[in-house]
């Protein structure tokens, strides 16, 4: 059966503290989710800020979505792109997470893994959010 493969990326505001038992609660709780859902994905945290990408079926991105959108964890949401995909670019993931704070120099190679077959347009406007935010 093939899969009718989405993708969503977001930035948002975290109001997480950064403590990082709150943030190692986070990473698992997506993860159980993600994994029963059969999404895959990314998450980077640094300087207050979450950037995700999501990948799986479009019934239950859109779901999350929702459900992204009623969470008290962040605020700010601006969705950067929706889109259909061909294939997963993170299959062994149910979430990869990077922590940014720990590791400024993971933000450049999380970038360039996160949105290397995204359009320009979509990178722009990435780039825009996350100085803004």
């Amino acid at each position: 059966m093939v899969e009718n493969l989405h993708s969503i990326k977001y930035v948002s505001r975290s109001l997480v503290s950064g403590d990082l038992g709150e943030l190692d609660r986070l990473r698992k709780q997506c993860h159980s989710a993600n994994a029963e859902h059969g999404v895959t994905g990314a998450l980077y945290y640094g300087d207050q800020v979450f950037f995700q990408v999501l990948e799986g079926p479009a019934q239950k991105l859109e779901q999350l979505h929702a459900n992204l959108l009623r969470d008290l964890r962040h605020t700010d949401f601006k969705l950067l792109s929706q889109t259909e995909i061909t294939h997963r670019f993170f299959s062994k993931w149910d979430m990869k997470f990077v922590n940014g704070d720990l590791n400024p120099t993971m933000f450049a190679a999380f970038t360039y893994d996160s949105l290397s077959a995204a359009t320009p347009a979509e990178i722009n406007q990435h780039e825009i959010e996350l100085r803004l935010a």
